[in-house]
């Protein structure tokens, strides 16, 4: 961190580094786009060599802010991360039954039986023109749960989501 960022009353001390993709709630949206701590944050940050790596992360991870949805406990840098639901990416760690770019799984058709079981709620990443059924497949699957939760006949298991951490120590 460069220096402190003051907004007001408020004393901004830790910016945090994380993901530039995020799951937010509206009250999250809503102060991101209203609030003028998070604006004052958001110009602090394009000064910064990473802006979109720090700006949500810094918003979620500093509880004084009282920004709604974010983390109220005080994230304490240890070089561990904290599981995450919203993005799945092989970056090699799992069989890749695409094919690999850049370090990163290309998904195919075998990857789909893996994809079903994952509990993140996006993957990355498909390309239209490799095996476009992989996608398809993902589609298809995808509108089938949520017909049979619109039908009454779902059996979807929430206890894992209820249970993770940021979920539980949310403001």
């Amino acid at each position: 961190m460069r220096s402190n960022i003051y907004s007001g009353d408020c004393i901004l001390k830790t910016a945090i580094k994380g993901s530039v993709h995020i799951v937010a709630s509206r009250g999250y949206v809503d102060y991101l786009l209203h609030n003028q701590t998070s604006k004052d944050i958001l110009e602090w940050v394009k000064k910064t060599k990473i802006p979109d790596e720090t700006y949500f992360s810094t918003l979620n991870h500093n509880p004084q802010l009282g920004v709604p949805g974010s983390y109220k406990v005080k994230l304490i840098p240890d070089g561990k991360s904290k599981p995450s639901i919203f993005k799945f990416t092989n970056w090699g760690e799992l069989p890749c039954a695409g094919k690999f770019v850049r370090s990163v799984c290309i998904l195919g058709v075998g990857d789909v039986s893996l994809l079903v079981k994952r509990k993140e709620l996006f993957v990355n990443k498909f390309h239209l023109d490799f095996q476009p059924y992989a996608l398809d497949c993902i589609e298809e699957w995808h509108y089938n749960r949520t017909r049979d939760e619109y039908l009454g006949v779902s059996n979807f298991d929430n206890s894992y989501y209820k249970t993770l951490d940021f979920v539980t120590n949310k403001i």
